[in-house]
Order: structure tokens, then sequence, then C-alpha cells
């Protein structure tokens, strides 16, 4: 957990899937934010 921005990505649609195949081991956390301002937090784990 040293804070670090891996990735940023600005998207449109209802759907998107996330590539994390190349990612380290470890835990990360996915902030998204929508156009009404809607945070969602969540956390993937990738082993």
């Amino acid at each position: 957990m040293i804070g670090e921005v891996i990735a940023q990505s600005t998207i449109s649609g209802k759907q998107y899937t996330l590539d994390m195949s190349s990612a380290s081991k470890g835990i990360y956390f996915l902030q998204i934010i929508d156009e009404k301002k809607t945070v969602v937090n969540r956390k993937v784990v990738v082993e």
C-alpha cells in the first residue's frame, strides 16, 4: 500500500473490462468516479 497510481483511464459506456494479466501479485484498489461524481471503491486481488 504505497498509494501509487498505476493506471488511469477515461471510458464511455456502461461496461469496461480491466485487464490485470500483467499486474504483479498483490492487492489493488480500484476507484471509479462516474459522470454524476458517484464514487465506487473496490479491492482487486491478483494471485
